[in-house]
């Protein structure tokens, strides 16, 4: 996955989760959350680099994004721009930790984009799996 981008939205635990894995599978690692204060520590631990909203992303980031995980409340109606999702399609793995509702707007948005998603209910049927076996 070399020069491929991996998007953390949000700042907490489940954000810092998900950028141990992106870093763990060597992707190049962007952030956004609503406060980017609280970003800083992830910057810290995980390396990466902060943006200041999806449509800031260079060209090169664009090009290369390759998974979005949001942990942000279903409530924030976190998406990523109509015109990211057409052009990356299938390409695009959109991730989001919640399970209630179970199509959030980003996943919906992808959905109908033809991304690849994975929802929280998926994510937390799989930590049952591991925590079982």
């Amino acid at each position: 996955v070399s020069g491929k981008y991996f998007l953390v939205a949000g700042a907490g635990g489940a954000a810092r989760a998900a950028a141990f894995v992106g870093k763990r599978l060597g992707f190049k690692l962007l952030y956004w959350n609503r406060t980017p204060e609280k970003l800083q520590d992830l910057v810290e631990s995980f390396g990466g680099d902060v943006i200041e909203s999806l449509d800031s992303l260079t060209a090169d980031q664009r090009e290369g994004l390759r998974v979005v995980y949001s942990s942000l409340p279903a409530a924030a109606e976190f998406t990523v721009p109509e015109e990211l999702l057409s052009s990356k399609g299938k390409d695009l793995v959109l991730f989001d930790a919640n399970y209630k509702p179970f199509n959030t707007k980003m996943i919906g948005d992808g959905v109908e984009a033809g991304c690849t998603v994975i929802r929280g209910s998926e994510m937390f049927w799989w930590q049952g799996v591991k925590q079982s076996g």
